[in-house]
């Protein structure tokens, strides 16, 4: 065989009518002969194979088939002879979705297809508990019973979760921590944390020769981590709140009332504007030490730690399950860059594209389409945009996945290839008619004219591949809906039409009510996931950050995009968690509070560390379930002892203790009563303090509410401290800030940011109120006399 040369070769294939692809070369074509002699298959054309003049007369064209094994064919099928009945509506002229209004009435005759197809079942396994008929738990020597059922959704992993203590119990700040660490990352130092940011941020200030006595911004100091990490808040917060600067929030309200904040204000330091301009300036998220290589070697060289952690992360927090889908995600990009596409289809625009995976929003992997495709898959013939996919699905861990895509993505080729893919991914999706292997059978050209799209309407065709046994039962099938539409897939089981079931308004009853009608399933469950991808990019969009931001830095818009997927999988892990706690819906956080949790928490100046956090939860854990215990009746043994001490019959002195109900109080009541201790005091160091117990009084975030102290003759603070008067006539203690204020002078002590300045104008107003109110007093003494 090897003794061939390519003209022979292509002779061999050719007289057995073997497809092939012309761009293989002569160890392809030896293959491909070698393949046809193992399968028999025969010789059908004698003598001279085709001649010049024979292939003008012969226009025929024939399927492509030269990707698959020699002999395979496609085979159309036929639908069943008896309709599909129509679901009963009591709308009048009721429709589908696609179908327009004045079409409502004819109804095309729609059919079943009698095949199925024998497809592979998901391998993905997890444990649940196991329950009695009755709904109890099957416990074995005080054990709980588990069993292992298909993993049909998403699922957590329960290393992740106990290496980094989230429960349902767990701040946000806590599963936002899991995928952008605070300190040293758990996982591996050499992973990334904002602990690491700060590092690079510093590096690469030192490296500009910034800081005293250096050639530029010569007031910079070095970061903490903290700071870089209230930074990042402010882009949380902006996400929630956007304003045309982030500096605009750096003001008090009472100086800009639209995009001011006193919180921001009074947790950042004094020079926080000029220290907010030196984070924009050195920000890094690469070690700057290391000497870039080429661009075409690594061309997101800056951000290629943070790319490299999220495909990390993403694999070990989650197990993808049965259904997920590949899709691009496209990041705006204003300035100018050799690898900045020209997107003129999305509202995004121009910018990057990468392409990734998904489930229920969490994006499990990704890979840019500027950086170099994997090498292997190159090599075995696949375009760069199916060798970036294959990579993809290098990152799952178990057979048979069922992943959907659009017509970007699908041909006939590319389906034959994840199937033989090491995890046996199973794809299915609408494709292009031409170019992408879709057999003549069953392609649909568009009519145009109205009256012939009547007629049309509602047909199906379907083919099956036969003859590959390395791609057993690929259907092509096409729809002809508000236009044809043809589908590839290795996932139907059958070609059905399913009822469907949609609330529209009746006019005729006045009501909403339920209409039913007919879809292919093919089509169905394509509409169903191919979504995964759109569920991230819209929560990602919801709160992004950079609302008005131009980012004239690649980098910074790929870290922006970059830090938004962390935040989405923080807040679907959340809901992941919830979910198996079975926590209702209305109990959980919406994305907005989980968000705004982060950013007020990455913005306060003294946060709580994680450790402490992961302790309060632990302890509200147990809090919880020793309510739960108390509910149930705790442990019965201990109870019933000592039910039977208290009554002991022999216990001559006990007396039975009397029931007393307590008075009744309502919660507002409740409320106002202070079971707190002493007060603090107001002096002038304490109400200059940033970081005293009188710092939060401006911060309209938290509740000053009035309560009653507890202190029997309590005297307003402020009079004392500017008048140095004693005012004990409706004096309350504010929840927050514990000090004792009267009724006036409470909004005066949490609203005037510069009350220090204002002391002396203070004071001469309170003197002044105090003698209007004894000439009042004078005033009414001679009159009620003479009465």
């Amino acid at each position: 065989m090897l003794t061939y040369l390519l003209v022979p070769c292509k002779h061999e294939l050719a007289i057995r009518q073997v497809q092939f692809s012309a761009k293989l070369k002569k160890e392809g074509l030896l293959e491909r002969l070698r393949e046809a002699l193992k399968t028999e298959v025969k010789v059908r054309i004698f003598g001279d194979v085709i001649r010049k003049s024979e292939k003008k007369k012969d226009k025929r064209k024939n399927d492509d088939l030269s990707e698959f094994a020699p002999g395979s064919y496609w085979e159309p099928l036929n639908p069943k002879e008896e309709a599909v009945e129509e679901p009963e509506n009591t709308i009048r002229n009721a429709r589908a979705p696609t179908v327009p209004a004045d079409e409502a009435g004819s109804v095309p005759v729609k059919h079943n297809f009698a095949e199925t197809f024998d497809r592979p079942i998901f391998t993905g396994k997890r444990t649940v508990p196991k329950y009695h008929s009755n709904g109890k738990r099957i416990m074995q020597e005080g054990r709980q019973v588990n069993e292992s059922v298909m993993r049909e959704h998403l699922s957590l992993r329960q290393e992740f979760l106990r290496k980094n203590k989230l429960t349902q119990y767990s701040d946000p700040v806590e599963y936002a921590n899991a995928f952008l660490p605070w300190d040293e990352n758990l996982h591996d130092p050499k992973w990334l944390s904002i602990s690491k940011l700060t590092t690079f941020t510093n590096m690469k200030a030192q490296l500009s020769n910034a800081g005293d006595g250096g050639t530029c911004y010569r007031d910079f100091k070095p970061f903490n981590v903290k700071e870089i990490r209230q930074f990042l808040g402010l882009y949380v917060l902006n996400g929630l709140s956007p304003s045309p600067r982030i500096e605009m929030k750096f003001q008090p309200q009472h100086m800009d009332r639209v995009q001011g904040s006193d919180y921001v204000q009074q947790n950042l330091p004094p020079n926080a504007t000029r220290r907010f301009r030196h984070f924009k300036a050195f920000f890094a998220c690469q070690d700057p030490r290391k000497m870039p290589p080429a661009r075409k070697v690594s061309p997101l060289f800056k951000v290629s730690p943070v790319v490299k952690w999220m495909n990390f992360i993403g694999h070990n927090a989650v197990l993808i399950g049965m259904n997920a889908a590949v899709d691009e995600q496209t990041i705006g990009f204003q300035g100018r860059h050799v690898d900045k596409l020209r997107i003129t289809y999305k509202a995004e625009g121009d910018g990057f594209q990468c392409d990734v995976l998904c489930e229920e929003g969490f994006t499990y992997a990704v890979y840019f389409r500027n950086e170099p495709p994997p090498a292997k898959y190159i090599r075995q013939g696949f375009s760069p945009l199916h060798a970036r996919v294959l990579w993809l699905f290098d990152q799952l861990r178990d057979n048979y996945h069922r992943v959907w895509m659009d017509n970007l993505y699908l041909s006939a080729k590319f389906v034959k290839g994840c199937y033989n893919h090491e995890r046996k991914v199973l794809i299915a999706g609408v494709t292009r008619k031409q170019g992408r292997g879709i057999p003549l059978s069953v392609l649909q050209e568009e009519v145009m004219r109205k009256s012939e799209q009547e007629q049309v309407r509602g047909t199906v065709k379907v083919s099956v591949l036969k003859g590959d046994p390395h791609c057993p039962d690929l259907v092509a099938a096409s729809v002809y809906d508000t236009k044809p539409v043809h589908f590839l897939s290795m996932i139907a089981p059958s070609i059905q039409w399913v009822k469907k079931e949609r609330q529209v308004y009746n006019v005729d009853s006045g009501r909403v009510e339920k209409m039913g009608f007919l879809r292919l399933n093919i089509n169905d469950d394509y509409n169903n996931d191919m979504g995964h991808v759109d569920v991230s990019d819209q929560l990602r969009n919801s709160y992004r950050f950079d609302h008005w931001l131009q980012q004239w830095k690649w980098w910074w818009s790929i870290w922006n995009w970059a830090f938004g997927v962390f935040l989405v999988n923080a807040f679907v892990v959340y809901n992941q968690v919830m979910e198996e706690a079975n926590v209702p819906k209305k109990h959980r956080l919406t994305h907005y509070a989980f968000r705004e949790k982060i950013a007020l928490q990455w913005i306060k100046s003294d946060e709580v560390s994680i450790r402490q956090r992961q302790r309060d939860s632990e302890q509200r854990q147990e809090e919880r379930s020793g309510a739960v215990k108390a509910r149930l009746g705790g442990d019965r043994s201990e109870a019933t002892r000592k039910r039977a001490t208290m009554t002991n019959p022999n216990d001559n002195n006990q007396r039975k203790r009397r029931k007393v109900t307590p008075p009744h109080k309502t919660r507002g009541q409740m409320e106002m009563v202070d079971t707190k201790g002493k007060a603090h005091t107001l002096t002038d160091s304490t109400i200059a303090s940033p970081s005293g117990p009188l710092a939060k009084r401006c911060d309209r975030f938290l509740r000053h509410f009035p309560v009653r102290s507890n202190n029997t003759r309590p005297k307003c603070a402020v009079h004392r401290w500017a008048a140095d008067m004693e005012e004990k006539k409706d004096v309350y203690r504010c929840c927050v800030c514990e000090i004792h204020l009267c009724i006036d002078c409470f909004p005066v002590f949490h609203c005037k940011t510069n009350l220090l300045e204002h002391k002396q104008t203070l004071r001469d107003q309170l003197l002044a109120k105090k003698e209007d109110k004894k000439a009042s007093k004078q005033q009414s003494k001679p009159s009620s006399k003479s009465s």
